[in-house]
């Protein structure tokens, strides 16, 4: 796996041809030290006309700070007994987001050099969406802290797993199209079953066919709802039993009944 990783991480550092919003959902301070480094990583991949917003679904504002220019923390308030959800941090992220390409990432995830670059391509060619991310390379607790310390996959000695082709993680998208289809569904609480479905819906819009890039998980505690096994996988079987087009309807209602865009 880190053979694999060191090899196929070499793409060529640039930034997108047109300016992004990355939308990074965050929740707990366990997973802070990652964040910040995939805050960094991407602000500075992006390039001066872009921007980072580190969007927060909490009881409370754990993530304000001063952050470098370019990066903005976007509180999401939550219930005193509410779990994380991370469609509304997405959906508000989106409605917050000042340029007509957002980038939806999850928080723990450290993409390739070529990232924004490649996946903007896709775009300016005329597709509505890429999902770029086809090796997911998971490191273990003492693999990620070597690469946060270090930055650089030369130093990763070895990967506990690679996922192929995960669900979720890493969308690019158009924001007229993510309106047009209604954003994120958020009946979904906790962990799971929000990518699948957003993703179910993106399909009936021009999304390109493949995912051609590698990504880096950080390692972090597991969420106690994963950690359970319990992962939405009952809401999530009863939500697809309804057609794509008709929860396009219902989640645009639910987009606009939030805020307008």
């Amino acid at each position: 796996g880190a053979r694999l990783l060191r090899h196929i991480w070499r793409g060529r550092a640039a930034g997108p041809a047109s300016p992004v919003s990355v939308i990074l959902p965050v929740r707990g301070e366990d997973r802070r030290e990652a964040a910040a480094f995939v805050v960094e990583t991407l602000r500075r991949m992006a390039g001066a006309e872009s921007e980072v917003l580190l969007c927060e679904h909490d009881v409370a504002p754990r993530y304000a700070r001063d952050w470098p220019r370019g990066v903005r923390h976007l509180f999401v308030p939550a219930a005193a007994d509410e779990a994380f959800n991370k469609s509304k941090a997405m959906n508000a992220g989106a409605r917050a987001a000042r340029n007509p390409i957002l980038v939806l990432l999850d928080a723990d995830a450290v993409p390739s050099p070529d990232f924004l670059a490649r996946s903007v391509e896709c775009l300016d060619r005329g597709w509505e969406a890429a999902r770029p991310v086809r090796f997911l390379f998971l490191l273990n607790e003492a693999a990620s802290r070597e690469f946060l310390r270090r930055g650089s996959v030369e130093d990763v000695g070895a990967v506990a797993f690679v996922h192929q082709n995960n669900p979720g993680l890493a969308t690019v998208i158009r924001r007229e199209t993510y309106f047009e289809i209604g954003g994120h569904d958020e009946r979904f609480a906790g962990w799971g079953g929000e990518d699948v479905e957003f993703l179910d819906r993106l399909r009936t819009r021009k999304l390109y066919p493949g995912s051609f890039l590698p990504a880096i998980h950080l390692w972090h505690p597991p969420a106690p709802q994963k950690q359970s096994g319990h992962r939405n996988n009952e809401l999530l079987r009863r939500i697809l039993a309804e057609p794509a087009e008709s929860r396009v309807v219902r989640a645009r209602r639910q987009l606009a009944e939030g805020a307008a865009p």
